[in-house]
C-alpha cells in the first residue's frame, strides 16, 4: 500500500497552535505576533511550547532583536502552512455550497496590510456577507481562480492569463543593509555593491515570484551574484539588523520603521518593479465578488488619484 507523505495534525496540533507558529515566523516577535492572534503572549507561548512539545523538537531561536524559526522550523514552515491553507480551502468550498452570500479571497504579503483593511471596510456596509482571507502565494492564487476554487485574489501581476486584472498598487525591490555600512555603501555604486557581496533574499520554495525577479535582476546587470535564502521576512530583517549581511526584498515587506538600524535603498530598473493586482475570473458569476471589486476600485482611485483598471 502506498504511503501518504501528508502530514496532519495530532491532538495538540490544532489550528491555534498551527496559526501560532506561523505567525511567530512570520512577525518574529512574540508580542507583536500575540497581537495579530489577539491572544495574549502566555497564551503564544503556551501554543508554541505544545507545538514543539508534540512534534518533539525546537522551532525557534533567540537572538537580540527578536525570535527567528531554527533549522528545524524552516523545514517544517511549508508542512504546516500547507495544512493551515488547506483547512481555509476546505472550509471555504463548504461555505459555498451552503451560503451564497459567501466570498473567498486569497492574498500574500504585498497586501497584508490592503486587503485585509478593505474587507473589513467593506464588511461595514454589508453586514450579511461572510468573506474568507487566505493566505496563498501568487502561482496558487492563479491556479484556483482558474478553476472557480476562489472567488478573487490580490497578487502579483501575471502576463497571459485569462484572468481580469485591476492594479492596486506597485511594489518595487529594495537594497537594506545595517546603519553601521552606511558609508561603505555610499561610495559605492549599486552594481559593485552587488557584485561584491552575499545577499539574504527570500526562500525560492516560500516565494518563487519575488526570487524570480532577484535572480533575473541580478542575471541581468552582474556578471556574478551570490543569494543565500531564508525562509521569512521577519528573519531577513533580524539578521540584517543584526549585521549578518545586506539584503534584497520587496518594499511591501520592508517594514524598517520597526528596525531602527536598518536603512533601505530603491533599487532603480525596470526589471525590479511590479504591479500588485486584484484579480477574478469572468467566467464564473459572483455578484457579491463585482459589488467587492466596484468598492475597491472606487476607494483605490479616490486614494491613488488615478484611475486603476487595466
Amino acid at each position: 500500500m502506498k504511503k501518504n507523505n501528508c502530514v496532519f495534525p495530532q491532538k495538540n496540533m490544532n489550528q491555534k497552535v498551527l496559526k501560532a507558529f506561523i505567525e511567530l515566523a512570520n512577525t518574529g516577535n512574540f508580542q507583536r505576533a500575540a497581537e495579530r492572534l489577539c491572544v495574549t503572549q502566555s497564551t503564544l507561548t503556551k501554543q508554541i511550547q505544545a507545538l514543539e512539545a508534540e512534534l518533539g523538537l525546537d522551532l525557534f531561536s533567540r537572538i537580540k532583536s527578536g525570535t527567528i524559526l531554527n533549522k528545524n522550523g524552516h523545514l517544517l514552515f511549508n508542512e504546516i502552512n500547507n495544512i493551515l491553507t488547506a483547512y481555509d480551502l476546505l472550509k471555504n468550498k463548504a461555505n459555498t455550497l451552503t451560503n451564497p452570500n459567501n466570498l473567498s479571497v486569497a492574498f500574500g504579503m504585498a497586501t497584508r496590510d490592503l486587503a485585509p483593511a478593505l474587507i473589513n471596510n467593506f464588511m461595514t456596509s454589508h453586514p450579511q456577507k461572510n468573506i474568507t482571507l487566505i493566505d496563498l502565494p501568487t502561482a496558487a492564487q492563479s491556479e484556483k481562480l482558474l478553476a472557480g476554487e476562489l472567488d478573487l485574489a490580490f497578487m502579483r501581476e501575471q502576463s497571459g492569463t485569462f484572468l481580469k486584472q485591476m492594479v492596486v498598487r506597485r511594489d518595487r525591490l529594495l537594497l537594506i543593509y545595517h546603519q553601521s555600512q552606511k558609508r561603505l555603501m555610499e561610495q559605492q555604486n549599486i552594481i559593485d555593491i552587488l557584485s561584491n557581496n552575499i545577499f539574504l533574499c527570500i526562500d525560492e520554495n516560500i516565494c518563487g515570484g519575488t526570487y524570480n525577479i532577484i535572480s533575473t535582476f541580478l542575471k541581468n546587470t552582474v556578471a556574478t551574484a551570490n543569494l543565500k535564502e531564508i525562509s521569512s521576512y521577519p528573519n531577513i530583517l533580524s539578521l540584517v539588523k543584526e549585521n549578518f549581511g545586506c539584503a534584497l526584498i520587496p518594499e511591501s515587506a520592508c517594514h524598517h520603521n520597526e528596525h531602527k538600524d536598518i536603512l533601505s535603498v530603491p533599487i532603480n530598473n525596470p526589471l525590479t518593479i511590479w504591479n500588485i493586482v486584484m484579480a477574478w475570473n469572468e467566467r464564473f458569476n459572483n455578484t457579491l465578488r463585482d459589488e467587492f471589486i466596484d468598492y475597491c476600485h472606487e476607494v483605490i482611485t479616490t486614494t491613488s488619484g488615478r484611475p486603476v483598471s487595466l
